[in-house]
């Protein structure tokens, strides 16, 4: 085999590789996901509305404090880039990503903590989190809309687009910046704002 062929097999495999590495986080949400869709997840039972809300706040104020303890206790980063991440680290990311099922977890949070807790530098974490989440949200996406096919029309397609566009742009630019962001400061304030969220809203709905 001459250089150029070791190297076509050489970027085939870390090709191969980084889209095991986004897929494989997905399992654990996808089994999650679909006891949640079927009704079986105890998370769908939570139909009363003051339980959900208690739910919703409980998630919301000891998500703030999971930020706040795993930045104070999380080892050394010894993983930096995402050509260092393994198996290993996407499976433990993957399952933190499952916490987002709860109501007020949220997932970029989780699964940035659950990297962070597996040597994981933050940033890099970060980027594994949105890299992580384009299968999970594109096929729930794919899964409403085939179950809502008999409600549309051809003329919600402008509608669609247009939403498309603007979510994308929206969504690249929130990325761009907190990636920037996580650059030159921690998750803290992020887990202070949960926290006083969740007491404001204690407040407003008791």
């Amino acid at each position: 085999m001459n250089d150029a062929q070791h190297g076509l097999v050489v970027i085939h495999r870390q090709d191969s590789c980084h889209a095991s590495l986004r897929i494989l986080p997905s399992r654990p949400a996808a089994d999650r996901a679909n006891e949640y869709k079927s009704g079986r997840s105890p998370v769908k039972q939570s139909k009363p509305a003051p339980l959900f809300v208690r739910r919703l706040l409980g998630g919301l104020g000891l998500g703030g404090v999971a930020i706040l303890v795993v930045e104070r206790v999380h080892p050394a980063p010894r993983h930096r880039g995402l050509d260092a991440l393994r198996w290993q680290e996407a499976l433990v990311v993957g399952l933190f990503q499952c916490l987002a099922l709860w109501p007020g977890v949220s997932r970029s949070a989780a699964t940035i903590l659950g990297g962070m807790l597996v040597a994981v530098d933050r940033k890099t974490a970060a980027e594994y989190s949105f890299l992580a989440a384009i299968p999970v949200i594109t096929a729930a996406a794919t899964l409403e809309l085939v179950t809502s096919l008999d409600s549309l029309n051809v003329s919600d397609l402008p509608l669609f687009a247009t939403g498309l566009v603007v979510s994308f742009l929206a969504a690249w630019g929130a990325i761009r910046f907190f990636l920037r962001l996580l650059g030159t400061i921690t998750l803290r304030p992020f887990g202070w704002y949960r926290i006083t969220a969740a007491l404001a809203l204690l407040v407003f709905f008791y």
